[in-house]
């Protein structure tokens, strides 16, 4: 990866030391890796057109079907960094900060 790990949401430790004060600077290629990826740069992007709410899994998988990608936004809770798989659920903990994908 291009950003090294750090303590999101958690302290700081030896492993994930704390994350950088300002914004992360990344230089991008605007090309593919993959050679015999049939898109070019510009071909391959896409752009939101609307913003809508959904509350539920099987909202989020037929939108997904339906209008492509999404770009969510969840809260999180101090249950959150031992989160392993599947859906997070908040079971115990207090809150953290917001959590973008």
């Amino acid at each position: 990866y291009l950003l090294k790990p750090c303590a999101h949401h958690v302290p700081p430790s030896s492993k994930y030391p704390s994350c950088p004060s300002g914004e992360y600077s990344v230089h991008c290629e605007h090309k593919c890796s993959e050679s015999k990826y049939p898109k070019d740069y510009n071909e391959d992007k896409t752009k939101g057109s609307k913003a809508f709410g959904l509350d539920s899994v099987e909202g989020m998988m037929s939108s997904i079907m339906t209008e492509g990608p999404l770009a969510v936004a969840f809260s999180v809770y101090s249950d959150f960094p031992t989160y392993k798989s599947g859906v997070y659920r908040h079971t115990t903990g207090s809150f953290l900060g917001g959590h973008a994908v």
